[in-house]
């Protein structure tokens, strides 16, 4: 079985046990692709060999069968797991039975956001996660921001990560910021997390976007653990009502 150093190897020797039901919780909002590539017998398997701290992160598990269902997800899903453990990702070492070393680059997976935050790609594989590609620079986008913030402040959707793509630079957002416009239309509150084109998380995400054919704005959210894209932006409400159900 791979191990990773230093950071993976040491703590994974101390952990507490789960119920089923909270192992079900963290592989459906963490890992839901588990179910997809492994087998029922590989994923119970897998199910077994998961243990927490007492901070509810992941510390112990079949790094084989983890490799396996993740498949090209994997460096992703280790920076993140990693990150939970509260080690430093920097220094993630995956090492096979027969010690070869494959060091993780971290940074392909980092991407920082409009307010400066660092996010790790990983963290928008939640089910409940909505992706709103928009664009200061279009009309219908910016009047949609008032409707948006309400629904990212509605009680019923606390429990949904609310992704912001704009399709405007860094530099043309911070125009929009400082111009007239906004005094009328406002912009995306807190509860978004907001990226500029420059980060490229659409790409990274692999969302099938393609701005001349899609426009703005586009809104993507996961339905039965498969990405489904509309832009039927009014709709939204009633996507977020399903999805928290």
């Amino acid at each position: 079985m791979k191990k990773t150093i230093p950071i993976l190897a040491l703590i994974c020797l101390f952990g507490c046990t789960k119920n089923d039901a909270e192992k079900e919780g963290y592989l459906s909002d963490k890992l839901p692709f588990l179910s997809e590539n492994l087998s029922a017998t590989e994923l119970a398997l897998f199910k077994e060999s998961m243990e927490f701290n007492q901070d509810n992160a992941l510390i112990s598990w079949n790094m084989t069968l983890l490799e396996k269902g993740s498949k090209e997800r994997f460096d992703s899903v280790m920076v993140n797991i990693s990150s939970e453990m509260g080690g430093s990702i920097d220094n993630i070492v995956i090492i096979d039975t027969l010690g070869n070393e494959r060091k993780i680059d971290a940074s392909r997976f980092r991407v920082n956001s409009l307010d400066g935050k660092a996010y790790i790609l990983n963290d928008f594989n939640a089910p409940k996660t909505v992706f709103l590609i928009t664009s200061t620079t279009c009309g219908y986008c910016i009047q949609f921001f008032d409707k948006a913030n309400k629904l990212a402040d509605d009680p019923r959707f606390l429990n949904v990560n609310f992704v912001a793509l704009f399709g405007n630079s860094q530099e043309t957002i911070d125009r929009y910021k400082t111009g007239t416009v906004i005094k009328n239309f406002g912009f995306l509150n807190k509860k978004w997390i907001a990226f500029s084109k420059d980060s490229n998380v659409i790409q990274s995400l692999k969302l099938d976007f393609v701005e001349r054919e899609d426009g703005y704005p586009v809104l993507f959210y996961k339905k039965n653990g498969k990405l489904v894209k509309t832009n039927q932006i009014d709709q939204m409400e009633e996507i977020l009502i399903n999805l928290n159900i």
